[in-house]
């Protein structure tokens, strides 16, 4: 019976070492989004970007090998959906993406946003010759208004309901021209993606549209095959800022300020 005991607790510890798999494969932006990512390309730069060194760090603290796959959003959905990739990161939370998508959840179904890789907001930028009629609360009084934003944003169906006529661009820097050029009435996008680009003919409006939660979430089947290692990655995203790598890491971002002009996969002096 002791044999047997054995053998069964041997064969249970093999199976659960057979579990964790050998690499992970990660849909990431096929842009630049400082300081998340930096052009593809460039992922073994000094300067990759803070999720991309996040998700080094937990691999090689795990043991695995870290595949990284540069996609626009919409095929990294494709992808999570079939399979082919097993996470993409970082998005927000919206109920018909837990159809592709699995967030850290609460107990009563709710996305933990305590396991949110980071938090911010989609700001309206206009043109300093032009009041936009944003109050800070009701999206509706951009009605009507020629709003320019990016392709899979989730601020973007809220505009539309609001009545605000959204034009998607794939390109930050074609949808900036579009405004400058009075072409557009505003823009909706993510801070850290145009502030920099900012001139004195264009201006930051203070109230987000909306504040976000970001996750780096996982395909189903990645989740359903190693649920532990999932939960032990978030759980590391919640620690990540804390830790001396982390803060070691945000601080080299902080004082970038932006990505900067790289040749071949390396910084330039």
């Amino acid at each position: 019976m002791r044999a047997l005991l054995l053998s069964a607790f041997f064969s249970m510890s093999a199976a659960a070492a057979e579990s964790r798999p050998a690499e992970i494969r990660v849909c990431f932006e096929d842009k630049q989004a400082f300081p998340l990512y930096n052009t593809p390309g460039l992922e073994n730069s000094r300067s990759p970007g803070i999720l991309i060194d996040f998700i080094r760090h937990v691999t090689q603290k795990h043991g695995l090998k870290l595949n990284l796959v540069r996609r626009p959003p919409s095929a990294c959905r494709i992808l999570m959906k079939s399979g082919t990739v097993d996470a993409y990161g970082i998005i927000s939370h919206i109920p018909h993406r837990e159809d592709w998508a699995v967030y850290p959840h609460l107990a009563d179904g709710a996305p933990d946003t305590n396991r949110a890789f980071k938090r911010t907001g989609y700001f309206l930028y206009g043109r300093t010759d032009k009041d936009l009629p944003w109050d800070g609360r009701n999206l509706t009084t951009l009605k009507g208004l020629r709003i320019g934003s990016s392709d899979g944003y989730s601020i973007n169906e809220e505009l539309i309901q609001a009545g605000a006529v959204v034009e998607t661009f794939k390109s930050v820097e074609a949808m900036y021209t579009r405004l400058v050029a009075k072409q557009l009435d505003g823009v909706a996008q993510l801070s850290n993606r145009i502030d920099r680009k900012l001139d004195k003919g264009v201006r930051k409006y203070a109230v987000p549209l909306k504040m976000n939660d970001y996750y780096f979430t996982f395909s189903k089947e990645f989740y359903a095959d190693h649920k532990e290692l999932c939960e032990m990655i978030w759980k590391d995203s919640v620690l990540f800022e804390e830790s001396p790598e982390g803060r070691r890491m945000m601080m080299h971002y902080e004082a970038l300020g932006d990505f900067p002009k790289e040749e071949g996969g390396r910084s330039t002096p």
